[in-house]
């Protein structure tokens, strides 16, 4: 499911990966969070990085953000999604703005021990 702009290009990115119930309640949260700098070269290219887990821990919630540090110009956030194990979390940039933008992409995992989840 995307919205497109008067452009043509996404604005909004929505992607179902699954509806999951608590079967227990998970035990020892940790967060975990990196920030990764991006560099683009041309407008509609994508940069991605993902946080990791510890060892024995599983990804119940996360997020991710971006700051472009060049004036004038538009980062966008393109996707910020667990992996299929739930062993990390991805967040990927995209450059809305044409030449050379820089920027930084921020992303956090909340990681937690004793998850079972069932499909609901």
């Amino acid at each position: 499911f995307s919205i497109y702009n008067d452009k043509g290009t996404v604005d909004v990115v929505i992607d179902l990966v699954g509806v999951y119930t608590a079967v227990a309640a998970p035990t020892d949260f940790v967060v975990v969070s990196e920030s990764f700098p991006l560099s683009f070269s041309s407008e509609g290219s994508t940069v991605g990085n993902s946080v990791s887990c510890p060892e024995g821990l599983k990804a119940i919630s996360g997020g991710a953000s971006v700051t472009a540090n060049t004036l004038g110009k538009s980062i966008g956030l393109a996707a910020s999604i667990p992996s299929s194990n739930l062993s990390s979390w991805t967040g990927r940039a995209i450059a809305n703005s044409s030449g050379v933008t820089t920027g930084t992409l921020n992303i956090y995992v909340v990681c937690a021990k004793n998850v079972l989840l069932q499909p609901s």
